[in-house]
């Protein structure tokens, strides 16, 4: 699990990479070094690019603490891991409000799908990683205060 974990990881850096070579390479809309990487420094939907570009630059911290996790400590690590929610969120954003096909069904059916199951994914998670740890035993009785 932890392998395909990493494997996506590094999928989502790729896949930004190759999308951030073709709008630099497309000559649809002109976006240059800076309009990729700067938030707000593009003149086609400002605010839905900087999304984008925020959501990128915490990717970038995700992959790159991941990266060095035996050189940091492990609450630095998860607080940084952590954005990977927001990154969802932004991403999200970014595609709704600057994608090309936002506007059909299937992008905006998708985007509500994977938000509902990350929302209670989550929430599972918590749920699971804040039970307790041992459970009675069969015939032990729970002591509770009155």
């Amino acid at each position: 699990m932890l392998s395909t974990h990493r494997y996506l990881g590094a999928l989502a850096v790729v896949f930004t990479g190759v999308h951030i070579l073709g709008l630099v390479a497309d000559s649809y809309v002109s976006f240059g070094i800076d309009e990729v990487l700067v938030p707000f420094a593009s003149s086609w939907h400002p605010v839905a690019v900087a999304w984008g570009v925020v959501a990128m630059w915490m990717l970038v911290a995700v992959e790159g603490t991941s990266l060095a996790r035996e050189h940091l400590p492990q609450h630095v690590w998860r607080g940084i891991h952590l954005l990977s929610y927001p990154i969802l969120a932004f991403t999200t954003v970014h595609l709704l409000a600057a994608g090309t096909d936002a506007k059909s069904l299937l992008p905006e059916t998708l985007a509500v799908a994977v938000g509902v199951v990350t929302v209670f994914g989550a929430a599972l998670l918590v749920t699971w990683r804040s039970a307790p740890k041992a459970r009675p035993a069969v015939g032990d009785t729970l002591v509770t205060e009155q």
